[in-house]
């Protein structure tokens, strides 16, 4: 998988993750009042939304947990075997550019494109309701109830016929659409309203309203995203039931306006997609209960509680956003390994991108493509010919893997972290060199050659595989371990022969034995 299907996976797994951790905290705290568990949800909402710009700009703690091979998707392998001479060769250079991965990257754009689009028509409809509705500036008890309330902008009270029910949307210009039938409405529960309302205003929903869109437009196939934003919202309207009770009205009157509103309600349009709606028929019942119940838990979110709840939140949203899911080791038993030749002999190169430079002779789908400086993994069933000069005694496979590969001239050169597998010797750097002509590798960088059967592991910052004479030699402060043996070179001109065949290890120069349970002898 490339870095373009990788992140969104990553994104996919954290934010359910988070929504899942925001179920369970609302689950176990379903007893606190209807204004911090809208808090919660907020906080769960802005936090998805927030996760891809924290993914990019904090520092990444690698979680290794998919347990794959090192070179990602469309990984590409050229498989030379051994003989004389010229050499046709069958390479799979992968399935072209265009993989599953890609489709399902623009389903999800294409998704994201559409939910985007209906929350923008539904905010132009409002906009063009606003236009087109009468104002109801000089209402004097909105002035009353507005003056009690703890909202400092300017609102505008507006009426059209096209309102059904009260909504509210704006964040420095509010307004309060009311339907044309609220002319007709008892003085009380044109108060109830306009303090419902009010309530929304004063605890800045619009905006949460707004990202819970975005959120529902970036994450459209999740279900759980659509879950959060519908449990806010039952939370924010019942938090603002709280606020319109405490303002003094009787909870018997206001539930008996507030099933009035909804018998006169028809079913919303898409136009109000973006508003807050005071009621909903599918929440009536709920909302009513908790109107009625005077045991009902109706505090209001303290300065305290809120740093607190931001405060965890914030740590989660950093640390999940730098815990990166990332791909374990090389795993040779790995069944996701791309299709192999299964050439007694010769040599292996697989990267997750190949380039053949100045081949002798190509296909001409390669050849062109070589030649316009394109991926030539993106052609496939690609023959390339070479003219390797290995002696027919060199058996098994030369396996090279690398972040990035390229074979110019009968030369191998790996960049990026590498893996070199022959016979039972592995070889792990920063970088390499393999050459086709005299068969010998040279690495650099981190070396750690592992040798199997016998079992041992030297470390060097250069080394050299000779891999006809079947022998290893590091130049320097390298570490040999074998058994309770640890060999460590003292100088940089010390030299480190080791064969791979008997595993015989001869040092020149100036270096320590330590042993298990004795001194250090020099």
């Amino acid at each position: 998988m490339n870095s373009l299907s990788y992140f969104p996976m990553d994104i996919a797994i954290k934010s359910t993750a988070l929504l899942l951790a925001a179920f369970g905290v609302t689950f176990l705290l379903r007893r606190i009042s209807s204004a911090r568990r809208a808090l919660i949800w907020s906080i769960a909402l802005l936090g998805i939304l927030a996760l891809p710009g924290l993914r990019l700009i904090i520092p990444t703690l690698p979680l290794r947990w998919l347990p794959v091979i090192s070179a990602p998707r469309q990984m590409v392998t050229l498989a030379i075997p051994v003989s004389e001479g010229a050499t046709t060769v069958s390479g799979n250079f992968g399935k072209g550019s265009f993989s599953g991965g890609h489709v399902l990257e623009m389903v999800w754009c294409l998704g994201s494109a559409a939910v985007a689009g209906y929350f923008a028509f539904g905010y132009i409809s409002l906009r063009k309701m606003r236009r087109d509705a009468l104002s109801l500036a000089d209402d004097g008890a909105f002035a009353e109830i507005y003056e009690q309330s703890a909202v400092k902008r300017p609102v505008r009270i507006l009426s059209s016929d096209s309102c059904e029910v009260p909504v509210t949307w704006g964040w420095l210009r509010p307004v309060v659409l009311l339907p044309a039938a609220s002319a007709s409405w008892p003085a009380s529960r044109l108060r109830h309203v306009l303090r419902h309302e009010l309530a929304h205003i004063q605890r800045g929903d619009w905006l949460i309203q707004l990202c819970a869109c975005m959120a529902c437009a970036i994450y459209w196939w999740n279900p759980l995203v659509w879950l959060a934003a519908r449990c806010w919202r039952n939370a924010c309207e019942e938090a603002c039931d709280n606020l319109v009770l405490a303002g003094g009205s009787r909870p018997s009157e206001y539930a008996e306006d507030l099933l009035v509103i909804v018998k006169m309600l028809k079913p919303l349009p898409h136009r109000t997609a973006l508003a807050l709606t005071m009621a909903r028929a599918t929440l009536l019942n709920q909302r009513i209960v908790a109107i009625l119940d005077v045991s009902r838990n109706r505090r209001s979110v303290s300065r305290g509680w809120f740093a607190g709840v931001s405060g965890i939140a914030l740590f989660v949203f950093v640390g999940m956003a730098g815990a990166t899911i990332t791909r374990a080791a090389v795993d040779e038993k790995d069944s996701s390994k791309p299709n192999q030749s299964d050439e007694s002999g010769g040599f292996r190169l697989t990267a997750e991108k190949l380039t053949v430079v100045n081949p002798i002779a190509a296909n001409e789908e390669v050849e062109k493509a070589v030649q316009n400086g394109e991926d030539a993994s993106k052609k496939p069933d690609a023959v390339v010919q070479v003219t390797p000069s290995k002696p027919k005694d060199l058996p098994d496979v030369l396996d090279l893997r690398a972040e990035a590969l390229k074979f110019e001239n009968g030369q191998a050169i790996l960049k990026g972290k590498s893996v070199a597998k022959y016979q039972n010797v592995t070889v792990s750097s920063a970088e390499g060199n393999y050459d086709s002509t005299n068969h010998i590798a040279t690495f650099s960088g981190d070396v750690i050659v592992t040798v199997v059967d016998p079992r041992i592991e030297l470390r060097a910052d250069k080394l050299t595989y000779d891999m006809e004479k079947g022998e290893l030699t590091a130049i320097g402060k390298a570490k040999l371990k074998e058994g309770n043996r640890l060999v460590t070179g003292l100088s940089d001109d010390v030299v480190f022969v080791l064969s791979a065949k008997t595993g015989i290890c001869s040092v020149h120069g100036k270096h320590k034995v330590a042993l298990t349970g004795d001194d250090e002898k020099e």
